[in-house]
């Protein structure tokens, strides 16, 4: 009755009508540890292979020891096009040890997508690649829900939406005027100027309406942000054991810098006068569950760098297509629309887009400047991935998986068509209500259980940005730089891209 694995006996009925009540101890053990792996293994739930199954490929081109790392960071979406083209649409890459399997076709993607984060879990890949410690575990374990609540709850609902737009709309109106104000006549990097227009308008709509360090509190976040971004871009050619000390740990501190820099000023929000001075929906939300200031200071930078990067890079890229590949005549009504569109509330008609040309502009940028690679997850459990021709290759557990967003929408044999690479805003695609593509082939926002909850006020943002941009008579000067896909955002420019303003004054509805 002493022997330790008595116990185990008892609850395994099945070894003493093997063995009796005197079954040796090794005996008990041996089939306790065959049963354990067996009971994992089917509840694992490890897909049978078929027929029809065939082994991922592995893209060509990889070198000894660094695999497709160079090539990779050379050119993502050269690199996942051509292997789009010449593999197929799932296949296998190694970046320098970093070993993943990319799914460019939406049909392809979609059993990755549908799936639960029990078997294709979202959390674990974004640990992997660094942003536990970049962005840090709360962000990552609690981040997605608590913005994804506050969006329902308290920015799509009801009136809130059109408060919201409004909000933004003077903060953003306000942020553009400084910058040009800033400016003084020079040629300024487009990017960069809306970007921080963008940023300033977002914290004082979502968060607060103005904090004594304000300018020091862009700054660093817009220098934590450019860290972040180059640490995941660097990270993700290299072995976490290197990237953890070489990348993700320098952002480690420079992200706890900032939240003990936002903190005070969250804090000092809250106590000036009630909830009637905190006008933020995330300020509400934090302050009305108890949320410590530091802990919102902490979900506020990982709200930052998710709510208004890319926006903001969409709405730099949709001047620049629409000013450099647009012709006159598009140019000419893009600007009246935008008259108008600014002229009405933001909550009429008239002012909510995405119907006309210049949401047709902002659909058209964010399908070119999709992001090469997106959403990742790790398989834990065998997922069967469905294959063009009817068969399936097998994802096995522990695998992880990036799906390629942009090689879709830029393979001229895709499903949009042989012109794909043109900037074209009068595409059947967004001119024909019955033509819209679904989220499987306009895949800019990713699809199934993690697709991107912030679409529409994304996309508003960049209409919103475009608009205020035309009415300022902003130019692009010079040579533009080539689109690159480099960082973890939509594709950025290879270089600044410098501007003028025509139009010095703001219209007085705008």
């Amino acid at each position: 009755s002493d022997r330790p694995t008595s116990n185990m006996s008892s609850s395994l009925p099945l070894l003493p009508l093997l063995f009796g009540d005197n079954s040796p101890p090794f005996v008990e053990i041996f089939l306790s540890v065959i049963l354990v792996i067996f009971l994992r293994h089917v509840l694992k739930g490890p897909v049978r292979r078929h027929d029809a199954d065939i082994d991922i490929p592995h893209a060509v081109g990889d070198l000894p020891f660094l695999g497709h790392a160079l090539a990779y960071k050379a050119d993502p979406s050269s690199f996942l096009l051509r292997q789009h083209r010449s593999v197929g649409p799932v296949f296998r890459v190694n970046l320098a040890g970093r070993r993943m399997v990319i799914i460019t076709d939406p049909l392809s993607a979609s059993s990755v997508v549908k799936a639960s984060e029990v078997v294709m879990s979202s959390r674990e890949a974004v640990i992997n690649v660094g942003f536990g410690l970049t962005l840090g575990r709360l962000n990552v374990d609690f981040g997605t829900v608590w913005h994804k609540r506050i969006l329902k709850e308290e920015v799509f609902s009801g009136e809130r939406w059109g408060e919201i737009r409004a909000t933004f709309r003077a903060a953003l109106s306000g942020a553009l005027d400084d910058a040009t104000s800033d400016a003084g006549g020079g040629h300024p990097d487009l990017l960069a100027l809306v970007r921080r227009a963008v940023l300033r308008a977002s914290l004082r709509t979502y968060v607060f309406s103005g904090a004594a360090a304000e300018e020091k509190i862009l700054d660093d976040m817009t220098r934590f942000q450019d860290e972040l971004e180059d640490a995941t871009a660097g990270g993700a050619v290299l072995p976490a054991f290197l990237a953890g000390p070489l990348f993700w740990r320098p952002v480690e501190r420079r992200r706890a810098d900032l939240v003990r820099q936002l903190t005070p000023a969250i804090e000092a929000s809250w106590a000036q006068g009630g909830e009637g001075s905190v006008p933020g929906p995330w300020a509400r939300k934090f302050r009305r569950e108890g949320i410590p200031p530091e802990n919102a200071a902490e979900l506020v930078v990982g709200l930052m760098f998710a709510a208004h990067k890319n926006a903001a890079i969409a709405a730099a890229q949709a001047l620049i297509y629409l000013r450099t590949e647009g012709t006159k005549r598009a140019n000419e009504a893009a600007h009246a629309e935008a008259v108008l569109r600014l002229a009405s509330l933001p909550g009429d008609s008239g002012g909510t887009g995405s119907g006309g040309l210049l949401g047709r502009i902002a659909r058209e940028t964010l399908r070119l400047t999709a992001h090469a690679l997106g959403a990742l997850r790790v398989a834990r459990r065998d997922v069967r991935v469905p294959r063009l021709d009817g068969g399936t290759y097998v994802v096995r557990a522990g695998e992880t998986i990036a799906l390629g967003h942009v090689a879709s929408h830029l393979d001229p044999g895709g499903r949009w068509g042989s012109g794909c690479a043109k900037f074209d805003p009068d595409r059947l695609e967004w001119m024909d209500p019955a033509m819209l593509p679904d989220d499987y082939k306009f895949s800019t926002f990713s699809q199934g259980v993690h697709r991107c909850p912030g679409e529409r006020l994304g996309v508003w943002i960049v209409e919103e940005t475009l608009a205020m941009l035309l009415v300022r008579g902003v130019k692009v000067v010079g040579e533009t730089p080539p689109v690159s896909f480099e960082r973890a955002t939509l594709a950025q420019r290879a270089g600044a891209v410098a501007i003028s303003f025509e139009q010095e004054k703001k219209n007085n509805f705008s």
